[in-house]
């Protein structure tokens, strides 16, 4: 297997974090977003992450913490898409409808 891409391949030492990566990733994750297999994607992440789940009132808190750091990283992979309102909508309809289709089915 060939080395993956990394800020640390693709970009000058100093400049490996800050404004110039983080363009980058911005740029990057913007061009897997115009793929249309990649909406296919955003409802698994929205849906495996628990981005739109409601926790129980049993809930402990260290699964609270855990859906808080799960959303907290698909809230960053709609951050740097840059997804319009109606997108993320769409993500939410999406998402509810592949729970759906896993409660149904699991």
């Amino acid at each position: 297997m060939s080395e993956l891409s990394t800020s640390r391949t693709t970009l000058k030492k100093g400049h490996r974090r800050g404004a110039l990566r983080e363009q980058q990733l911005v740029n990057a994750y913007q061009s897997l977003w115009a793929r249309e297999d990649m909406q296919i994607v955003m409802a698994d992440l929205a849906e495996a992450s628990g981005y739109y789940a409601v926790m129980p009132e049993d809930a402990t808190a260290l699964q609270i913490c855990r859906a808080e750091g799960r959303r907290e990283i698909f809230a960053r992979i709609l951050s740097l898409i840059g997804v319009s309102v109606e997108q993320r909508e769409a993500i939410r309809i999406a998402a509810l409808a592949e729970l759906q289709t896993t409660n149904e089915e699991a």
